[in-house]
């Protein structure tokens, strides 16, 4: 969304499951997603490049964060 007239500017339909956490970049380059589905999706956005990485785990992730450094 863009914050200053709160318009949807860009909808990543990328996961099959529920979404459970969202997290923009220090510097608004990427986005990061985690869902049911067992997928962490990174989404740089300036270039709408994706990589979707599959979680190799038995349980469920429900933050992700990136480093305040990047």
């Amino acid at each position: 969304m863009n914050n200053s007239n709160c318009q949807v500017v860009r909808v990543l339909n990328y996961h099959q499951g529920d979404v459970i956490g969202v997290t923009y970049s220090p510097d608004g380059k990427w986005v990061t997603s985690v869902s049911k589905d067992r997928n962490l999706v990174l989404f740089e956005l300036a270039i709408n490049q994706l990589v979707k990485i599959p979680l190799n785990i038995y349980g469920s992730v429900g933050v992700v964060k990136f480093s305040p450094k990047g």
